[in-house]
């Protein structure tokens, strides 16, 4: 099949101008450990050998890996007009594989999954995972934000020794200190509230002392 496909374009170049033209196809297999593909030529349906897939950015071990999916359809080029040199190029949408809308002067990486990273025209910058998302960072992570940031999640954990706020703080629910399990509280400065301190099972609003005459002093003024 192969031979098959390399005679058909060597006889439709020797008709032409002697160099094989670029054609276009669709793909047929996918190796992902060679990053090649098989491609059936049309007209004819006649399918390529293994060629090498284009990337915009490659290296060894590292690039731009955009797996194509079975079926896509691909532009086939010739280094040097030879048929031996067959590689496979930009990827097209078609009345199949349909476009998405996107506004002039944007960019978007949009996955099958719905995961996206969209680079909108007034700056923003939209990141979509439409499942988990892990970010691994072997160094220091800074993060600056000029306006205000919001975190809303079920639940927050900081898994960190140790944790440091500059400014002031303000929790809106309870505050369990230690998880519940104990543990030290040290204040530089004064503590106030509105309600009860309770320490040992005593409160501070209402304890009393023993009278060294008998009896319990009054409660705290």
């Amino acid at each position: 099949m192969i031979a098959q496909w390399q005679n058909q374009i060597a006889a439709r170049a020797r008709q032409a101008d002697d160099s094989a033209r670029t054609r276009l196809g669709v793909i047929s297999a996918y190796d992902p450990a060679q990053f090649a593909v098989k491609v059936r030529i049309e007209p004819g349906k006649v399918e390529t050998g293994w060629i090498p897939l284009g990337s915009p950015w490659v290296g060894n071990g590292w690039g731009a890996f955009f797996a194509p999916a079975l079926g896509e359809t691909v532009e086939v080029e010739f280094q040097e007009g030879s048929v031996d040199a067959g590689m496979a190029s930009m990827r097209f949408f078609n009345d199949v594989d349909r476009p998405l809308s996107v506004p002039a002067g944007e960019g978007w990486l949009v996955h099958q999954s719905g995961s996206a990273l969209k680079f909108h025209g007034d700056g923003r910058v939209e990141v979509i995972a439409a499942a988990d998302l892990s970010v691994a960072v072997a160094g220091n992570l800074s993060a600056t934000v000029s306006g205000a940031a919001t975190l809303k999640a079920s639940s927050v954990k900081v898994d960190a020794p140790n944790s440091e706020f500059t400014g002031n703080v303000t929790i809106g629910g309870a505050l369990s200190q230690g998880g519940g399990q104990g543990g030290n509280a040290t204040f530089g400065g004064s503590v106030t509230a509105s309600g009860d301190v309770r320490g040992g099972g005593i409160s501070l609003a209402r304890h009393v002392h023993p009278d060294a005459h008998g009896g319990t002093t009054g409660g705290p003024q």
